[in-house]
C-alpha cells in the first residue's frame, strides 16, 4: 500500500480527534473500530500499511499511544507528500504511472504540447508541455 492510500483511509478529523483519545493501554482490533469510528476494512489497510500492532498466538492486540502516534505522524508525511506533489514538474521531470512518483524521464518523441518518452526505470510517460515551452 502506498502512502497516498493511507490518507484516504485514515478519515477526517473527526477520526484524527479520536484517535488522539486513545489511552495508553492495548486494544483489540474491534474496540479501536468503535473508539475511533474506523471500518474493519481501513483498520486493517491502516495494520497492512504498518501501524503498530503487537501479535500473541493468534491474538492481535495495538497499544493505544503508539497507534495514535503512528496515525499521527503518517497523516502529516501523506500531507507534506501532497503538498510536494501539487508542484509542477521540473523540465525533464514527468509523473510516471508505474513508478508512482515523480522521474526523471528522456523524451522519444514531441507532436505540438503532448511530449512521450520513457522514465529512468524504463516504463512509457507522456506530459503535456507548457506553450511557453514549446519552441
Amino acid at each position: 500500500m502506498t502512502t497516498t492510500n493511507i490518507k484516504s483511509l485514515t478519515g477526517g478529523s473527526g477520526t484524527l480527534q479520536l484517535v488522539k483519545r486513545l489511552l495508553n493501554m492495548r486494544y483489540t482490533p474491534d474496540e479501536i473500530i468503535s473508539e475511533t469510528g474506523l471500518t474493519r476494512y481501513k483498520l486493517g489497510e491502516l495494520i497492512k500499511a504498518g501501524a503498530p500492532i503487537i501479535r500473541e498466538g493468534r491474538r492481535v492486540w495495538i497499544h493505544g499511544t503508539s497507534f495514535a502516534e503512528w496515525f499521527i505522524e503518517t497523516r502529516k508525511t501523506v500531507s507534506d507528500k501532497k503538498k510536494i506533489r501539487t508542484d509542477p514538474c521540473a523540465p525533464d521531470e514527468v509523473y510516471c504511472l508505474v513508478c508512482k512518483e515523480r522521474v526523471k524521464y528522456t523524451e522519444t518523441r514531441r507532436e505540438n504540447r503532448l511530449s512521450s518518452g520513457i522514465c529512468q526505470w524504463g516504463h512509457k510517460v507522456s506530459k503535456i508541455v507548457s506553450r511557453k515551452d514549446v519552441e
